[in-house]
């Protein structure tokens, strides 16, 4: 939290980028944030079905781990 009234006192457009929608959900909805009531705020997130998004996950991994993840780690 104090790191997110931090940026938004810089009076700069904040992106968050990234996470679940869970994750978004619960910085819009969470009354410790309220996004959504405090900011004026825009919502952008493609909600993709678990299927499609395991199958794009497995295919990074398998990518990853094709070009040297695993001499990597």
């Amino acid at each position: 939290v104090v790191y997110i009234e931090k940026i938004l006192k810089t009076q700069r457009v904040s992106i968050i980028v990234g996470g679940s929608n869970s994750y978004i959900e619960k910085l819009v909805e969470d009354h410790m944030f309220m996004f959504k009531y405090k900011y004026g705020s825009c919502y952008i997130w493609i909600d993709v079905g678990r299927s499609i998004l395991n199958r794009r996950v497995n295919m990074r991994v398998d990518k990853m781990a094709n070009t040297g993840l695993v001499d990597e780690v």
